[in-house]
């Protein structure tokens, strides 16, 4: 690993970004299949409701999380252009199920800056 290349934090706070960063995709995924599957055994969910909400309440505690550290990360990485600090802080929170993956893959990942153009 290269000095700097994380920026202060370790290769397994990196990569647990990004672990956490797949969690709202596979999410969003499995809650419409389950929804989808109640609506056709006529309203009965396959899981409880209180777990239902429970995997939603946590997810968005995720979400909130992995946007204070993307966003912050975006206005402090030497990685990103001043012009493009703003776009990707307002990429990551208008769309930030498929962005935070998209941003920590592109520009938070150890080795991203030197595959990819900012």
């Amino acid at each position: 690993m290269e000095a700097g290349e994380t920026r202060g934090r370790s290769r397994r706070t990196v990569y647990l970004v990004g672990l956490l960063s797949l969690w709202p995709p596979i999410y969003m995924i499995a809650f419409l299949v389950v929804v989808a599957i109640g609506a056709a055994q006529g309203g009965d969910l396959p899981i409880s409701f209180g777990a239902l909400a429970a995997f939603h309440l946590l997810t968005i505690v995720i979400l909130v999380i992995l946007l204070v550290i993307c966003i912050r990360d975006a206005y402090q990485t030497p990685r990103l252009p001043d012009e493009k600090r703003t776009f990707w802080a307002v990429v990551l929170f208008l769309g930030n199920i498929v962005s935070i993956p998209t941003y920590w893959w592109l520009h938070m990942r150890p080795g991203a800056g030197r595959t990819h153009a900012s």
